[in-house]
This record gives structure tokens, sequence and C-alpha cells, in this order.
């Protein structure tokens, strides 16, 4: 045993005894000498359990008759007994776990934590509270804002079914990384209430020319933008991606695309298209996937690919005004939309074998980023 471990342990020793001396103190002498006591009866003395830093202690209480009344009752003789009353636990290993977030799992519980369960009660009789932190006055609208929308899915627990569910995460983020983040729930598909409660993050006088949505291919984003009259940015991470998935490859992903290119003597293709995209020169990456689609039908070889390259090339020209604003780089930051889905929400909530309801869900998330400020809806 380390000396850490023993001086603690020899410490919760005295407590519990000094306890024990005070009760025995209060029953065979105060309680005699004090006329506010001198109507008290012992009637037995009572012993219970209490679990403290892993370990059972057992303690004394007094418990008394009042010859007036008739009427018994336990005294706890001294405050820390009075906080702790009928509690299996003791209050501030049930504080310090909490502020942590970390409780007894299904498994073998090694570090004799304490249940769930148990942390939820005192938070819900009032004995805990999560104390979250609002740093909007912090955030900065009147300069440069980025705004990064994307969609994740949660499993919520409705005590008697499993639903899954739909959260449409808007992150704001100011020129000094202060980040708001709004979540849709239950009006995800609102896109007028979405907007709403932007402008009215905002407020109604926002200049748009300080304000950039970035996000994937989604429709619904292009909406947003055009609804806030805002520049529109297309996602750099989601759109790498998918260029990778069609044209690049390494030696263990996406063989498939090495054979083709190596069957057509360009295997550096992805590169070559980066490198026009980089230049802005827009026109070359289009004129390229055409020649290609053309060989690739009066050929009529690699069907699935002509495909691929065929919605590529579409997709591409649909979004082509956004990858521009991309490529262009003018007081963008990149996107990040799923780096903040990733930190902000998957990793507080998703815990093996864990199941939560949407009201832990809001406060796992909070606890975890509390420099962060959030809205649910």
């Amino acid at each position: 045993m380390s000396n850490y471990k023993k001086w603690v342990n020899d410490d919760i020793n005295k407590m519990v005894q000094n306890w024990n001396n005070e009760e025995e103190i209060f029953r065979t002498k105060i309680r005699l000498e004090n006329n506010k006591f001198k109507t008290w009866k012992v009637k037995k003395i009572r012993r219970r359990k209490i679990i403290i830093n892993g370990n059972d202690f057992e303690y004394k209480l007094g418990v008394y008759i009042d010859k007036n009344t008739r009427k018994s009752f336990t005294y706890y003789h001294n405050n820390e007994l009075k906080r702790i009353g009928k509690n299996k636990y003791y209050y501030k290993d049930i504080y310090n776990q909490f502020s942590k977030q970390i409780w007894a799992r299904r498994k073998y519980n090694e570090q004799k934590l304490i249940p769930k369960y148990v942390l939820d009660y005192h938070l819900k009789i009032g004995n805990l509270s999560y104390d979250f932190k609002k740093n909007k006055n912090n955030f900065d609208t009147n300069n440069l804002v980025q705004i990064h929308i994307d969609d994740t899915y949660i499993k919520e627990n409705l005590g008697h079914k499993k639903v899954k569910r739909c959260l449409r995460n808007v992150f704001l983020i100011d020129k000094n990384n202060q980040i708001h983040t709004l979540i849709f729930k239950e009006n995800y598909k609102n896109l007028t209430f979405i907007c709403s409660k932007i402008k009215e993050f905002f407020g109604h006088n926002f200049d748009v020319r300080k304000i950039k949505i970035s996000g994937d291919g989604a429709k619904f984003i292009n909406t947003i933008s055009q609804n806030l009259g805002v520049k529109r940015y297309y996602d750099l991470y989601h759109f790498k991606k998918y260029l990778f998935n069609v044209f690049g490859y390494t030696r263990t992903k996406n063989k498939q695309n090495y054979n083709f290119l190596r069957y057509f003597g360009i295997e550096n293709l992805y590169e070559i298209l980066n490198n026009f995209l980089e230049k802005l020169d827009f026109l070359s990456v289009i004129m390229i996937l055409k020649n290609i689609i053309n060989f690739l039908k009066n050929t009529k070889t690699y069907a699935k690919k002509l495909k691929e390259i065929k919605s590529f090339l579409r997709f591409f020209i649909q979004n082509e005004k956004y990858i521009f604003n991309t490529f262009l780089r003018e007081n963008y930051h990149g996107g990040r939309a799923e780096i903040y889905i990733n930190h902000i929400i998957k990793t507080p909530i998703y815990k093996r074998f864990s199941l939560f309801n949407w009201k832990n869900y809001k406060n796992l998330i909070q606890l975890k980023s509390q420099k962060i400020s959030f809205d649910f809806y």
C-alpha cells in the first residue's frame, strides 16, 4: 500500500472513530448535564454502515425517547452526520464522482465507484446540480464569424423504447476561436426555424459580409446560406474525401482505383486534379473528367467507374461556386464540422454499454465542453 493511500485510510478511520466518541460523550455526559436534553431517555444505540472511499465503515447514533411527548427519534450529534443522513455513501465521494462524471459500470467494480442511480437520485432531489458557464457575452459577432453545419445521429432512451434521432448541429466560431453551438433535435427539419435562431443570435442588423457558412453538399445548407444571405463554402474535408474515394489510392486503400488508373497510364490523376484545383483552374478539371467519361463510353469498359465519375462531375458542377470559394481561401479557416462533431458531440455521449435520455445527453455534452456555450432546440 502506498503512503498516500495509507494516510487517507488512517484519516478516514480517525474521522469515524471521532464520530463514535462524540456520540458516547453526548449520551453519557452532555445529555445529562444540559437542561435542554434532560427529558431525553436513551432507547437504543443505532449502528449504521457507510461507504467512504470505497471501504465500509460503521458509526453509532443515539435513539432517544422524549419523556414529555413519548416520541422517539434519532439524534445526529454533529453537522457531518446531519449532511450524511441516511445515505449509504459519503457526500464528498458523491460530489467528487459527479464532478468527474464517473460511476460504477456493469462489469466488476474494481475502483469501488458509486452507481449512477445514486448520483441521479441526488441530482433529482437537488443535492447536486450542473453548473454550466454561459460564454455568449465573449462571442464577437462584429467580426468575422464562420458557421459550420453538419448532422449526426444518436439513440435516445425513452424508457419503454429506443429511438434513433437526428441532431442538426450549427457551430458558430469567431476570430478569437470562441464557439457557440446550436443543436436542433425536435426542429431539425424546420430550416426557417433554424435560420431564425441563427439570426436571433447575431441580432437583426448583422453584417452578412462578415459571416461564412461551411458544410458538405447537403441542400439544406444551401437553403440556410441563401436565407441568411451569406457566402457559402464547401467543407474541404468532405470534398477531398470524395475526390480521393473516386480517384485516389494508397497501398491499402482503393486498390481498384490504382488498377483503373494504371490501365490508362494516369496513376497520378488525383494529384493532377488537386493541383488544378489549388490553381483555381476548374475548367481544366471539368475537361479532364469529360474526356475520361467519353473515353470510357467508347471503350465500354469499367462501367461502374464510369458511373462514379459521372456522378462526381455532376456533383462538382452543381457545387462549383462553393468549392471555388473554399479553394480561394479568402478568410476561410477550413471545414471544422467533422472535428466539432467528434470532439463536442460524440466524445462525451458515446460510452460503452450506455444509452441516455435527451436530458442526460444535454448535460454530458455541456459538462465536457464548459468553455463552449450551447442552445438546444
